[in-house]
């Protein structure tokens, strides 16, 4: 009975933990671009596709070390390779108002100032923002987000754990039993 008792304890344990590292929020690291590119096309950058859709304006947008910069007119996606429950980024827009959409549902709109949007809550896959067609430009930086599901590679050391852990324990059992 101790032996079942210790064994489900190590499992819980280990699930305790796994669950811990799974909600751990993802900063996106724009300090690793080199050159400035334009989001015509989409950019993949640590679990996030960033482009932008000019909606016939003519606008556009560039990805940096320090940001997405960009004009008006248009709206900038983020598609996320994996769903996410939460979003944080500093925003900041110049003569201009930007409307906030996850997945679809609105998620909230800013004004002029700068700010910092935040969202938790339903698993989306897709933000999208949208800007008012005047003239005028918005900055994005300190982008992250909280994955919805743990990633590959914390399931992999959980399994890996688990296999390792429990023939070793009840080989241990089986030998303090004797």
């Amino acid at each position: 009975m101790k032996r079942i008792v210790f064994c489900i304890s190590l499992l819980a344990l280990m699930c305790l933990v796994t669950a811990a590292m799974a909600v751990t929020p993802v900063t996106v690291n724009f300090s690793g671009i080199v050159t400035p590119t334009d989001l015509t096309a989409p950019f993949l950058l640590d679990g996030i596709s960033f482009s932008y859709d000019s909606l016939g304006s003519g606008d556009s947008a560039t990805i940096s070390s320090t940001g997405i910069t960009g004009g008006n007119g248009g709206k900038l996606i983020f598609d996320f390779t994996a769903p996410a429950t939460g979003l944080d980024f500093s925003f900041n827009a110049v003569d201009t108002q930007a409307f906030f959409s996850l997945a679809g549902n609105p998620a909230g709109a800013n004004g002029s100032l700068p700010s910092v949007f935040s969202y938790s809550g339903p698993a989306f896959d897709r933000a999208e923002i949208y800007f008012d067609p005047v003239p005028g430009a918005f900055g994005i930086s300190g982008v992250s987000y909280t994955p919805a599901v743990p990633e590959a590679s914390t399931l992999v050391g959980f399994g890996s754990a688990l296999a390792l852990s429990g023939p070793g324990m009840f080989a241990w059992l089986r030998r303090r039993k004797y």
